[in-house]
């Protein structure tokens, strides 16, 4: 009966895990995508 409950724990550790690198993966791309932004601006300024 414990284990069930012990592999649904894993699995959604290991879900949110991935859903956490995804997440950091996003703003990552955001950020450089932000800072070509902020360089664009400064040279056509």
């Amino acid at each position: 009966m414990l284990t069930p409950s012990i592999f649904v724990f894993l699995t959604i550790s290991f879900f949110d895990r991935i859903d956490t690198m995804i997440v950091v993966r996003k703003q990552r791309i955001d950020y450089k995508f932000y800072q070509k932004i902020l360089t664009t601006i400064h040279l056509h300024g």
